[in-house]
């Protein structure tokens, strides 16, 4: 025995809030799921002074980090937007502060993160890197490596970085790079951090 349910709209059972629409050719959408698009927002090149984790944040002035450890990290000013604009970026519930580039989960959920950066390598010393890490509660969870190997000065790349995390209601998430021995730079314009909830 089987049965077809028929609906175009279904709501909380609170607030009548819009939880998932189906269209007339059967596409579903899901208009209050939480997800952002955040992107840098100044044409210039950033570049650390100093070995150390560093976290990307609105303004444009670089802080220089003090050690290696993340407790004394310091920030890249990208003038970070969520605003819409001809990017697409966008900021759905609002849990992502652009401000401090952090994401704070609504709910107990699985949430994609996703970013890509723009950088240069300044340096011809081929064991220079940069490590790309997501953090979550202000904790590294492991980092990709970007620029080992590579020689050539003024070395144009666009290093990107994927995480899958299992977050908790009000748990935070950041991504943070590592910038060994003043060798990469990075420009504004084309940083994109992004992230949506799975489920």
């Amino acid at each position: 025995m089987s049965s077809i349910l028929k609906v175009s709209e279904i709501q909380d059972p609170t607030n009548g809030n819009s939880a998932m629409a189906v269209d007339s050719t059967g596409r579903v959408t899901t208009p209050n799921m939480p997800g952002f698009l955040c992107r840098g927002n100044t044409s210039a090149w950033k570049r650390p002074g100093a070995s150390g984790w560093y976290t990307f944040v609105s303004g444009t002035t670089v802080t220089d980090a003090t050690s290696s450890s993340f407790g004394d990290a310091g920030t890249i000013g990208m003038n970070l937007t969520t605003s819409g604009d001809s990017y697409g970026a966008f900021n759905t519930g609002g849990h992502f502060n652009a401000s401090t580039s952090v994401f704070t989960a609504p709910i107990d959920a699985r949430y994609y993160f996703h970013i890509q950066i723009y950088s240069q390598k300044m340096t011809t010393t081929n064991s220079d890197f940069m490590h790309i890490s997501p953090l979550i509660n202000g904790s590294i969870a492991g980092y990709t490596i970007h620029g080992r190997g590579h020689t050539t000065d003024n070395e144009i790349d666009t290093p990107s970085s994927t995480y899958i995390a299992q977050l908790s209601s009000g748990d935070t998430f950041q991504w943070a790079i590592y910038n060994q021995n003043y060798a990469f730079q990075f420009y504004g314009d084309h940083l994109r951090i992004m992230g949506y909830m799975i489920g």
